[in-house]
């Protein structure tokens, strides 16, 4: 179950969004809310692109890769996770993500 104000949540994440749309960090985030919370797919994918394009950080990439992952874009989110984890060696969400995608899927790094 989920607790807390989501609304509230968002209605800040939009705000600061709105005044700093440069700010990866905000945009990663924006997106995470939306896509852990909201399952917002198609706004949080949106995001997560926005902020990888201008800082693109493990943490992204790896929420990013659940994001297709979830969708059933399984080749994506491998993908996304190899990136991660080559920018991040010891990001352990990506390894543990990455992880999780073989577990199920049955595909390892090439």
């Amino acid at each position: 179950e989920i607790r807390g104000d989501i609304e509230g949540a968002e209605e800040c994440f939009r705000r600061a969004f709105q005044a700093d749309d440069a700010n990866a960090e905000v945009a990663a985030a924006y997106a995470h809310h939306l896509h852990a919370f909201r399952r917002d797919y198609q706004s949080a994918e949106a995001l997560y692109k926005r902020a990888l394009a201008l800082n693109p950080t493990a943490s992204t990439l790896s929420n990013y890769g659940t994001l297709l992952f979830a969708r059933g874009n399984n080749e994506e989110a491998q993908a996304l996770y190899k990136q991660a984890i080559t920018l991040d060696p010891g990001h352990e969400h990506s390894l543990l993500n990455y992880a999780t995608l073989v577990a199920q899927w049955g595909q390892d790094f090439p």
